[in-house]
Order: structure tokens, then C-alpha cells, then sequence
């Protein structure tokens, strides 16, 4: 180390220093500022992948067992069409699952067609279960837990009230509408850890929607236009909301979308603020908080609760509205309860400040809305099935507590009759990037079962499986290779598909896609890394050649080849190692505060930068391992790479030669 230390200090002499120590700096920023963008760019992108994965698995496992041809065609299958313990129609698996025996009875169901497959029967001569059997073989593995899923087609038809804001100065009127479409039913389990994690949590509007919901009858929620104004009568509606509030507390309101007239009751006795005054011909029609066409700009003054504008008393219909999405620090009278007809009804206690001037009292719920809402959103006052629902619902403006019914069409001994099931919305999940997704509705067990039971060709249509759970999905072909050999000791294998998430005919396309864009990325960032190494060659060499003297004399001295490669080894080397640093450390920063960055360049842009179907609610921001060290990795081979060739130029210099052309 003192040779090389020595060697450093005469090859870089006190007045080149500076000039050396300029360009080494812009080497090593420029490194960094590579090594930020790229560590920062795959952390998300990396995140990102891993998130979509996250919600697929969740939503359809890891990893799944269907039903081959070969199960469908076996005598295990068909024979409960044959049978009356299995009231002569074909069982799902997790029917098959309960049932340990043969349901068939030759003394009491009919006789077998000479064709019907023959029974696979196990050293005992029982018939084999396939279904508890491939159970038992998918439980055998350490960490892993299998649940069967059954998959229906039915028409979803939910009834929509959307309040009507025409103006803050008159009640809101609702409109009726309805959403009719073909969706998938899917059983869902709440004991499922892996789907319940992909549930949103209730909002603020949620909240008020299912307040707005309470007072509304659902005794014809089987037609296809019910009354709009059917309501419940007062008692049944004032314990609705007991159960309401008594798991949901309100800390906040927020003004409606058409604003919000302030009582006159909450007007202070002294004050002043900057207001706009809306004209009915000479006359003032009512006062705006905020710019409006038209109004004419002036100061509204308070004097002894009554309303002045620029020094003229305001009549006392003439009111003061605030404009909409304006918060207001609120409290329930918990007395307006036993007396509400409805949610207009309520009353809360309200404190806020306009433009520094206090207010304060007991206003109606009245074009103002939940807010700063805390607690279980829930709507378990509603009868029916609950149903969950995909997000993109709520585009087309469905809310948290909005009923109507699900319609199949079921046989009977003269014609095709259509049965409706009542159900009302009680959550939203994140469906991710799944094509299904959008359309996959997840309903009670019993729902599936009363709809597969008219609709039984879909079973050997993949709507009925067996998901594989394990905790670490990125183990799904190790958990398949296992399973895989323990049916083929079970003698089961022949009667399952097996799949992998990556295998999923509705995910592969999208996954591969991430393969390859994973690999194209990581191409460009090397390319990019050694765009940015190149200057250290360029400099290295530059010094070289401007060290030829000292080269020579260090050599003649003594100074080995290997010394004086090692000295721009060395410098490239810690130049990289350098630039990794610093570019790691802003990329650790930035990824900390990434989601005030994003908010900052949506303020930019005006819009959202990142759409949240593909991006989700915000970006991912946990640094990938992964990525740093391989971008640490590569910036120190590129850079150490960098310092060689210079360094071998270095040491093909003859010292003689040097000399004798100086």
C-alpha cells in the first residue's frame, strides 16, 4: 500500500490535482446518478410484478388440481348419475370429498349400461376415493393447505340510487338505475387468509352511502324496478341506525358536491370574510365562498348574527354556501336518533372556521357527508347474500350497501324457469391485473351449489378445482414437483391437471410478459452502466498518456508492471465502488419518500402520473435486493474492467523509450 500511495502522489503532481479530481468527481457523480435511476426503476418495477403476482395467487392460488378428462369419464364421476344417494346427479368435489364409499346400489338404482366405466378399486377392493385421496396427497407437504373452489356463470342485476345535487338550497333527490351483467360466482371463504388480504378498506363515501341506505326497503328487491321510495317503517330504520353507529365512528363531515348552506343559527356575532355575491336582477340571490361567474366580489360582515354585504343587510333567505368537499369537525347528537325518519334527520354537532372566521352549533345532515370515518363499514342490516366485488364496480357507480338479486335459470319438469337470489354489496377487492377479475364475484358457498346445480355442464368446464395455499409463492414448481410425485404413488396422477399460477391459462400470457420485461430492463441497465464506466476509461487513459514521463521514471526505478496496472486498476475500481455508494444511498431516499415525489409530479402534470389499475393505489417502494446487488455487482466489475485497460496500456510502456523521447 505505500508503494502504491507513493506511486499515486507522483504520478498525480499538486498543480494537476485539481484538474484530475474535477474529472474523477464527474465520473463518480455521473456513476451515481446511473446507479440511482436504475436501482430505483427495477425496485418498482420489481415491486410492481410482485404485487400483481401477490393478488393473482390470492385470488386463484399458487397453485391448482382440475379434473382431467380421464376423472370426468371415470366410474367415480358417472356413477352418481346413477345413484340415488347422490340424488341422481353429478356431485361437485367437495361433495365427492364427504362421500367415502360407493353410493351405488345395485338392489335399489338402475341397472349399469354395458359400456359404464369400471370401478378403480384400491388392495382392499374398496372404490378409490379420487378426490380425498388427491386431498390426502396435497396435505402431505409441509406448509400447504388445499380448499376445493367451484366457479359458476349468473346475471348479476343490482338496483343503484345515486343522489341527484341539483342545487344545495333543496333536499337531494335520488335517481334510480341498475347494473345488469354476466359475472362469474366464485365461493368465497372468510377463513381464507389469501383472498380477504386483497379487500379494500370501506371509504368515507362508503360510509355515507350505506348511511343514505338505511332508511330504504328491500321487500321487492327481486323486481326488476322496485319503488325508489319504498321505505322501512321508523322503529325498524332507528335500530339500523343503533347498529350503525355503534360500529362506526363519525369525527368529521364534508360538504356535498353542490356545496352547503350555512344555517343562519351557526352564524358568529362578529366577523369578517371575503365573499362573492350571486344577483337575482337588483337584488342579492345568495353569497359564494368561492369565485363564481357573474358575482360581484365584496366582504361579508357579521354583526350581532345578523349578515351584512359591503355594509347592507342581507335579507335573512339569503344564504351563505360553502363550496363542496369543505371539511367540518362534527360529532353525532346521539338524541336525533330516536326521533330520524331518515339520514336527513340527524344531527350532528359542527366546528369549523371559513377564512379565520369561527362557527359552530347543530346543523341537519343535510347535503353534507361522512367523514374521517373509523370502524366497520358493514352492511349486515340487509337481507340476502352478501357479495363481494371487484373494485371497477365502483366506476360504474356501485357502493358499499347497494342490494339486488342474482338471476340462473334452473329445469323443471315443463321448461327452463329463472330463480333470483337476493344479495347486497358488502365489499370490494382488488383484482388486479387478472382478466377474470373485473367480472369474478365472490358469493356464500350455498349460492354456488343452488346455481351449479341447474347449470352442471360447468364443471367440466374448469369452474371446479382443488387450490393449493402456501405462504411463499415464488415455491410453486418445487410444491408442484412434490405433489406430482405423491399422486403418482396414489396411483392419481392420470386423473388431475396440475398447475403453477405461471401455467394459469388467464395469467400466462401477462407473466411471461413480466419475464421478458424483466430481462430487457436489466439488459439496458447494464448497458447503461457501462455507458457511464466508459468516461472512467476515457479519463484513465487521457492520464496515461499524460503520465508517460512518470511512468518511465517509476519504472526505471524499480516500479514493477503489475504496480503501475494496479494503480489504474485501483482508481477505476474505487471510482465505481464510490458511485455504487452515493447512487444506493439516493435511491434508499427516494424510495422512502417516493409517494410524495408521485404527488408532486401528479401536481405537475395535472393528472394522475401512474393509473391505478395497473399500478395499484401507489407504487411500490421497498428496495429489491435483487436489484442492488446486481447493479452494485455490475457497476464494480464494469468499473473494475474499466481501470484494466487502461492499466494494461500502462504496463506495456517501455521505460527506455519513455525516456529517450522525453
Amino acid at each position: 500500500m505505500f508503494e502504491l500511495s507513493v506511486a499515486l502522489k507522483y504520478l498525480i503532481p499538486r498543480k494537476r490535482q485539481l484538474s484530475v479530481s474535477i474529472i474523477a468527481l464527474v465520473s463518480v457523480l455521473v456513476i451515481a446518478l446511473v446507479v440511482w435511476l436504475v436501482v430505483v426503476f427495477l425496485s418498482v418495477t420489481h415491486g410492481i410484478e410482485r404485487r400483481w403476482i401477490e393478488t393473482l395467487t390470492s385470488l386463484n392460488a399458487p397453485l391448482r388440481l382440475t379434473p382431467t378428462e380421464k376423472y370426468y369419464n371415470s366410474y367415480y364421476y358417472k356413477i352418481d348419475e346413477l345413484s340415488s344417494a347422490s340424488d341422481f346427479t353429478s356431485q361437485s368435489l367437495a361433495e365427492k370429498r364427504q362421500w367415502a364409499g360407493d353410493p351405488y346400489d345395485p338392489d335399489v338404482d338402475p341397472t349399469l349400461p354395458p359400456n359404464f366405466p369400471k370401478p378403480n378399486k384400491d388392495a382392499n377392493g374398496h372404490l378409490r376415493n379420487l378426490v380425498g385421496g388427491t386431498f390426502a396427497a396435497v396435505e402431505k407437504i409441509p406448509g400447504v393447505t388445499a380448499r376445493d373452489f367451484d366457479i359458476t356463470v349468473a346475471n348479476l342485476r343490482l338496483r343503484l340510487l345515486l343522489p341527484v345535487e341539483e342545487s344545495p338550497f333543496f333536499p337531494a333527490n335520488y335517481s334510480q338505475t341498475y347494473l345488469n351483467q354476466v359475472c362469474y360466482f366464485a365461493a368465497f371463504d372468510p377463513t381464507n387468509p389469501y383472498i380477504t388480504k386483497t379487500f379494500v378498506t370501506p371509504t368515507a363515501d362508503d360510509a355515507s352511502h350505506v348511511l343514505d341506505m338505511l332508511s330504504l326497503s328491500q321487500q321487492n328487491v327481486r323486481q326488476e324496478a322496485p319503488e325508489k321510495d319504498a321505505l322501512i317503517p321508523q322503529a325498524d330504520f332507528q335500530q339500523r341506525l343503533q347498529t350503525f353507529f355503534s360500529s362506526v365512528q363519525v369525527g368529521g363531515l364534508q360538504t356535498a358536491a353542490k356545496g352547503w348552506v350555512i344555517p343562519p343559527q351557526l352564524y358568529p356575532q362578529a366577523g369578517k370574510l371575503k365573499a362573492f355575491a350571486v344577483m337575482r336582477g337588483q337584488e342579492i340571490d345568495h353569497l359564494e365562498l368561492q369565485e363564481k361567474e357573474g358575482a360581484i366580489l365584496g366582504t361579508a360582515t357579521f354583526e350581532g348574527g345578523e349578515l351584512l354585504f359591503n355594509g347592507q343587510v342581507v335579507p335573512f333567505h339569503c344564504a351563505l354556501v360553502v363550496p363542496p368537499a369543505a371539511p367540518l369537525k362534527a360529532s353525532l347528537d346521539l338524541n336525533s336518533l330516536s326521533s330520524a325518519y331518515d339520514a336527513a334527520d340527524l344531527r350532528f354537532h359542527v366546528q369549523f372556521d371559513v377564512q379565520g372566521v369561527p362557527f359552530q352549533g347543530t346543523v341537519p345532515y343535510q347535503h353534507l357527508l361522512l367523514d374521517q370515518v373509523k370502524g366497520a363499514v358493514t352492511a349486515p342490516y340487509l337481507d340476502g347474500h352478501p357479495i363481494y366485488l371487484a373494485t371497477s364496480f365502483r366506476d360504474h357507480d356501485v357502493h358499499l350497501g347497494d342490494f339486488g338479486f342474482i338471476a340462473y335459470y334452473a329445469n323443471s319438469p315443463s321448461a327452463l324457469q329463472e330463480q333470483r337470489l337476493p344479495v347486497y354489496v358488502a365489499g370490494f377487492y382488488d383484482p388486479g391485473l387478472m382478466p377474470a377479475g373485473n367480472k369474478l364475484v365472490f358469493v356464500n358457498p350455498s349460492v354456488i351449489n343452488d346455481i351449479r346445480a341447474s347449470m352442471n355442464y360447468f364443471d367440466e368446464h374448469g369452474g371446479n378445482g382443488i387450490a393449493v395455499w402456501f405462504d411463499d409463492v415464488y415455491r410453486a414448481d418445487e410444491i408442484k414437483k412434490t405433489l406430482l410425485a405423491n399422486l403418482e404413488a396414489e396411483g392419481l396422477a392420470p386423473y388431475w391437471k396440475v398447475e403453477t399460477y405461471k401455467e394459469y391459462e388467464f395469467a400466462k400470457p401477462l407473466l411471461e410478459q413480466f419475464s421478458s420485461d424483466r430481462t430487457l430492463f436489466s439488459a439496458i441497465a447494464l448497458m447503461i452502466i457501462a455507458v457511464a464506466c466508459s468516461n472512467i476509461v476515457s479519463m484513465l487513459i487521457l492520464l496515461v498518456n499524460d503520465k508517460r514521463k512518470e511512468i518511465g521514471v517509476l519504472r526505471a526505478m524499480g516500479a514493477k508492471p503489475y504496480s503501475i496496472g494496479l494503480i489504474f486498476a485501483f482508481c477505476g475500481t474505487s471510482m465505481g465502488i464510490l458511485g455504487s455508494t452515493l447512487g444506493i444511498g439516493a435511491s434508499l431516499l427516494t424510495l422512502r419518500y417516493l409517494d410524495h415525489l408521485i404527488v408532486l409530479l401528479n401536481a405537475l402534470q395535472g393528472h394522475s402520473a401512474f393509473q391505478e389499475a395497473f399500478y395499484g393505489q401507489n407504487l411500490p417502494s421497498a428496495l429489491s435486493l435483487g436489484s442492488l446487488f446486481f447493479v452494485a455487482g455490475a457497476t464494480v466489475v464494469v468499473s473494475l474492467i474499466a481501470g484494466i485497460i487502461p492499466a494494461i496500456k500502462a504496463t506495456r510502456l517501455c521505460p527506455s523509450t519513455i525516456l529517450r523521447s522525453e
